[in-house]
């Protein structure tokens, strides 16, 4: 362990010299954790939500997040996050320098998962009680997943214009769960929303098969997997306009502001409504997430290992290295 971060310090992983006997030439770490080593590194921070909204981490856990996310970037011969407002956020908070940080967009992980038959439909629709049409929420009840803004938005679609949507969510109920569920009820909306907690893999492509659309009304990401998951579902989508979400979405998806009721529910009532829109949303989403694939994710980094052990290169490896230094650009929206 290595004390970082001075008064009240944070101890910091660090190898145990497992790889470094070992010779290894480059490690990648993949997720935010990591430890302190000298052979060369990549590392991925994904996102600095505890940055942007402190007010969901307690001071300690921000401490932490800081000392570590900060060393271990430090540390790394490349830094890798999935969409260029990340990078120039990673930019302007850690002060790294630009060809350091890497723009490497993930596929959708759906591509790796069974694809259901239509006795697994049934047998979902069966198991989870699934109404004939709802909308779907995947995701883990962090705070900034921004639940309870869509149960209030129901509700008032509901009082407003009798409109009762239902909302199916899958995903890990944490214990923000429990204040999400007192105002379920508060609201009388048990009969309307119901959240099935974490579902296999084959289920989740169940529930996207099954669905009219998804909604994503997140208040922070670093890359938004559910938008990508729609796309490679042909399911149309409503998502927040926050930053990386606009740009992964690129016009395919329907934004709205996440703080804004007005917005959300002009939006969320377009997705239930209107077919034709959803049929152009879906065809955009298509377009959207053939410019993906895990196959070109794993060329981009086989280059940079092969670079950052000293390794022959080839024309391709040049040229995936050139073009992940360089700003990806999403712009413009795309053409139905």
């Amino acid at each position: 362990m290595k004390h970082l971060g001075g008064p009240g310090s944070i101890k910091v992983e660090e190898s145990d010299g497992t790889i470094e006997r070992a010779r290894i030439d480059v490690i990648h770490f993949l997720h935010q954790s990591a430890f302190l080593t000298r052979v060369p590194s990549i590392y991925q921070p994904h996102d600095l939500q505890h940055l942007h909204l402190p007010q969901f981490f307690p001071s300690w856990q921000r401490m932490d997040r800081e000392v570590r996310y900060r060393a271990f970037c430090a540390q790394a011969r490349l830094v890798v996050v999935m969409s260029t407002w990340g990078k120039a956020d990673l930019i302007r908070q850690y002060n790294l320098p630009p060809e350091k940080v890497i723009v490497v967009p993930w596929a959708s992980v759906l591509t790796t998962y069974p694809a259901p038959a239509s006795a697994d439909l049934s047998a979902a629709i069966g198991k989870f009680d699934l109404p004939e049409a709802f909308l779907f929420y995947p995701a883990t009840t962090w705070p900034h997943k921004n639940h309870l803004a869509l149960l209030e938005l129901l509700d008032r679609l509901r009082r407003i214009s009798g409109l009762e949507i239902p909302l199916v969510c899958s995903g890990a109920l944490t214990g923000h769960f429990s204040a999400i569920k007192k105002r379920l009820r508060d609201l009388k909306l048990t009969g309307q929303v119901r959240f099935l907690g974490f579902v296999s893999p084959l289920e989740l492509q169940c529930l996207y098969q099954l669905c009219r659309g998804v909604v994503f009304p997140s208040l922070f990401e670093g890359w938004g997997l559910p938008l990508s998951e729609a796309f490679h579902c042909g399911r149309p989508a409503a998502c927040s306009n926050i930053p990386v979400l606009a740009e992964q979405a690129k016009g395919a998806a329907l934004l709205f502001d996440p703080r804004s009721p007005e917005e959300m529910g002009n939006a969320i009532m377009s997705l239930w409504r209107d077919e034709p829109l959803r049929r152009t949303m879906i065809e955009r989403g298509y377009k959207n997430v053939a410019r993906f694939s895990w196959e070109q994710t794993a060329k981009i980094f086989r280059a940079h290992y092969r670079r950052m052990a000293g390794r022959p290169l080839t024309e391709e490896d040049r040229a995936l290295i050139d073009s992940s230094k360089r700003e990806w650009n999403p712009q413009g929206p795309l053409r139905p």
